[in-house]
């Protein structure tokens, strides 16, 4: 079992290889420190649901878990303006 941080390296760079821009991830404080939190930007050429799709994907292939609020996996993607 990997711990948090190694979690949050590991995403971080799957995210980034796979094309993703202003990557962050890390994981949540106390009662909800197994949340992993992630924040990208949109894709460019794609819709907030592509993105967001694409970005789960890549989090459950890296890590293992499974769906997105059961696998404690919280996604925000930032629009550009």
């Amino acid at each position: 079992m990997m711990t948090a941080g190694e979690e949050t390296r590991l995403v971080k760079k799957a995210l980034i290889k796979d094309g993703f821009t202003s990557v962050s991830v890390g994981h949540d404080r106390g009662t909800a420190a197994a949340w992993l939190d992630i924040a990208v930007d949109m894709l460019a050429g794609k819709s907030w649901d592509e993105t967001h799709d694409a970005a789960l994907a890549v989090v459950q292939r890296v890590t293992g878990r499974h769906g997105e609020h059961d696998g404690e996996i919280m996604i925000s993607i930032r629009r550009e303006e």
